[in-house]
């Protein structure tokens, strides 16, 4: 049986990226978390789901 690729790419380092990533590796995924913002963020994306 052939050996399955099971490496992912997660874009995005704000609540679910490291999250999804901490899960798939205890898996057995080799993971790589990239991230475009320079700096640690003091809040998360501003969407409001209020109105």
């Amino acid at each position: 049986m052939a050996e399955r690729n099971r490496t992912v790419l997660i874009s995005g380092a704000s609540i679910a990226g490291p999250t999804l990533a901490y899960w798939l590796s205890k898996y057995g995924f080799d993971v790589t978390v990239v991230e475009r913002a320079e700096t640690i963020r003091g809040g998360g994306y501003p969407i409001d789901v209020r109105g």
